[in-house]
Parts: structure tokens; C-alpha cells; sequence
């Protein structure tokens, strides 16, 4: 259920479970996983991935792109949604990285920051 505390034992979850769901659903559930809320650097590295797999084409065309991921996760709330996540990047690393390529410019080694995106 969630990044709860690890404190909390099984017997503890699942009588807060029962608390706020019904019956049914609780015996439905086989497994209880507990997560460590995630930390600055976790989301770096999560986010870091991510903009890899956007411009995953233009690093197989040659293209050497370097972006601090920085600014995107100083963006993201304090709950993470993967959505909020995907959204931030296509609107601060895809969408500028496509503009870009439009107009042509020059050179394979590109830096992706909060100033946009530029050419090296």
C-alpha cells in the first residue's frame, strides 16, 4: 500500500486497511509491499532514464545531448506522479529538442538546462 513508513508492521497495515477498505477487497490481497519514499537523488537518476528513453533516436543518430535533470525534479511535487514526470519533460526537453532540430542548427553535441536547449 503505498510509501509508508517502514515501521509499520503487517498486522498494522492491514488493520488500517481494514479501517478504510471494505472486507471483500481486504481478503483479496495477497501481498503487502512497503516502500522507502523515494529520495532527491532517486528521482535524478528516474528522470535521468526517462529523458534517455525520449531522445533515445537522436543519441542512435549520433547526436551527444547532455541534460542536468536538476531542473526537472526541483519542478516535481512531493508526490511524484509519473504523469507529472512525462509531462515535465516533454514540455521542457522534448518539445524545445524538436523546435530545435527544426531550425537546423548545427552540431551533434547538444546541452538540454533550464536556459532550453543549445548547441555546443
Amino acid at each position: 500500500v503505498g510509501f509508508g513508513k517502514q515501521e509499520n508492521t503487517n498486522d498494522a497495515l492491514i488493520k488500517s486497511i481494514k479501517k478504510q477498505f471494505p472486507e471483500k477487497f481486504v481478503n483479496s490481497i495477497d501481498t503487502i509491499v512497503s516502500a522507502n519514499k523515494l529520495t532527491k537523488q532517486d528521482l535524478m537518476g528516474i528522470t535521468d532514464i526517462k529523458i534517455k528513453e525520449h531522445l533515445d533516436l537522436l543519441i542512435k543518430k549520433g547526436y551527444k545531448i547532455t541534460c542536468d535533470p536538476t531542473f526537472l525534479v526541483e519542478q516535481l511535487d512531493k508526490t511524484l506522479n509519473v504523469r507529472q514526470l512525462e509531462s515535465l519533460i516533454k514540455l521542457h526537453v522534448t518539445k524545445p529538442m524538436n523546435e530545435f532540430l527544426i531550425t537546423k542548427q548545427k552540431g551533434k553535441n547538444i546541452l538540454i538546462d533550464k536556459t532550453g536547449v543549445s548547441c555546443q
